[in-house]
């Protein structure tokens, strides 16, 4: 293992709880419509699965049922601790492996899937990952995430968001066909002033946080927050 890999297990071995924490407190069921629309498009069931960079499981529990046999590989051993906790039969296997390693091991799957994977941060590393596939290749990311109260001041634009866009500019230069399913999911939550406040007084003038407050506040102490994010799934036919 390299020094780079070493450092990545280090993070997120210590990331690994509270990342599952975060995925167990989403109120979006993102897992299931994905599971759902791949069983309509005839992708699932399917003989084997390699869900790569699979962190603590979150497609494993919803996907496991529709695959003979799964595969979940992922460089943290404490995210594969975690995703354990999920496996409802022997048919899971789970492997501690980079991408890079998996990669080179040749191996091939029906179908391989891949979820706001942190190592395909260059579009050329689509390429080695669909050639591990027979049927199908799935890159699953966000794509959008924004809000009524806090978007309009973030300065900060995650860089990620833009993957997508990058993979499928990559795709057709190399003339390879895919598709593409946005899934889309919305909820409305009550922000009190009080949050809103402790939220940006160290980022803006007492000013600045008062016209913000008077905007979209008035007089009440509660405001209605509008939450919308948007994934996008890439799926690539590898059976040619």
């Amino acid at each position: 293992m390299t020094e780079e890999e070493q450092e990545l297990v280090y993070f997120w071995d210590g990331f690994a709880e509270e990342y599952e924490e975060i995925q167990q407190e989403s109120p979006f069921p993102i897992a299931q419509e994905l599971g759902k629309f791949l069983v309509q498009e005839k992708i699932l069931p399917c003989q084997t699965l390699l869900d790569i960079a699979g962190g603590s499981g979150r497609y494993l529990s919803v996907f496991q049922d529709q695959v003979k046999k799964y595969t979940l590989a992922d460089i943290s051993p404490k995210m594969l601790e975690l995703a354990r906790e999920k496996r409802k039969s022997g048919h899971v296997d789970f492997l501690r492996i980079s991408q890079e390693a998996m990669i080179k091991t040749n191996k091939k799957f029906q179908v391989v899937f891949s979820a706001m994977n942190p190592a395909l941060n260059r579009p050329e590393k689509l390429k080695e990952l669909w050639q591990l596939s027979q049927k199908w290749c799935l890159i699953f990311r966000l794509v959008k995430d924004e809000d009524s109260l806090f978007s309009p001041y973030n300065q900060e634009v995650n860089p990620e968001l833009k993957w997508m866009a990058d993979y499928k500019n990559f795709l057709q230069k190399e003339k390879q066909e895919f598709f593409v399913q946005q899934f889309t999911f919305e909820k409305t939550e009550m922000i009190s002033k009080a949050f809103f406040h402790a939220y940006f007084e160290d980022e803006c003038s007492k000013r600045e946080l008062e016209r913000r407050i008077n905007e979209h506040f008035g007089v009440q102490e509660l405001c209605k927050n509008y939450h919308k994010v948007v994934y996008e799934l890439i799926y690539i036919p590898c059976d040619k």
